[in-house]
């Protein structure tokens, strides 16, 4: 299930919903070139417009469908997946439809983000303890180590980054975009770490931490809490 939660600002009327989206929904995101949430399931995504609840279901993907993310050049959806087929698809938000497909490293591919001032995406791979960097329009694979059983990842535009969390270890991995020089950060706070997103209002990090059940906001300039 999917849940819209109920608004504490105008405009009226805004009430909360909960929509089914099939088997094991786990990523979602806004695509604003079509206004409309999309949500990564068991073999499949489902598109919901929020203004109406209306929604389409696309069978699409792979049995353990994961993260999402959208890119604004050519408004187009990537999808990774969690089992074991080591590939990112390019999803047409038009109609859920497969546009291309990349070769990661390995799988699992928890996390995926976009870096827009290389045009390229990066995807986790959990089972190699690395990040590839894939080209969007070529496909071609850079792949760099970065912490262990990686998960998350999110692009960091104050020092030009990416930022990798590690389901196994308390720290975080910043990776320069460009050198692909990785640098870790320790904190015990950082335990079980898997969703990161960065905030461009504070210009800071979040990282859901699992095990010791905490989100933590992370100045990116030094790693500190």
């Amino acid at each position: 299930y999917v849940t819209k939660a109920p608004c504490v600002a105008p405009p009226p009327p805004c009430t909360g919903a909960t929509y089914n989206v099939g088997n094991s929904p786990d990523g979602i995101i806004i695509v604003p070139s079509i206004n409309s949430i999309w949500v990564a399931r068991t073999n499949g995504v489902s598109a919901i417009n929020p203004a109406n609840g209306n929604m389409a279901n696309y069978v699409v993907g792979f049995l353990t469908n994961n993260s999402m993310a959208y890119e604004n050049i050519s408004g187009s959806i990537w999808l990774t997946n969690a089992g074991s087929v080591n590939t990112v698809l390019k999803l047409n938000p038009g109609n859920g439809g497969v546009m291309n497909g990349y070769a990661t490293q390995s799988t699992p591919n928890f996390g995926i983000a976009l870096d827009p001032l290389t045009n390229s995406m990066w995807v986790t791979n959990s089972a190699t303890n690395s990040v590839d960097r894939i080209n969007i329009n070529t496909g071609s694979r850079n792949n760099f180590t970065a912490g262990q059983a990686t998960y998350g990842v999110a692009y960091e535009p104050v020092t030009n980054s990416i930022w990798v969390t590690s389901a196994n270890l308390t720290m975080l991995t910043k990776v320069n975009t460009t050198t692909g020089v990785a640098t870790n950060y320790f904190n015990a706070a950082f335990n079980g770490s898997r969703g990161i997103a960065f905030d461009n209002v504070t210009n800071s990090l979040w990282v859901v931490n699992s095990v010791s059940n905490s989100v933590s906001k992370v100045n990116p300039a030094n790693g500190n809490i």
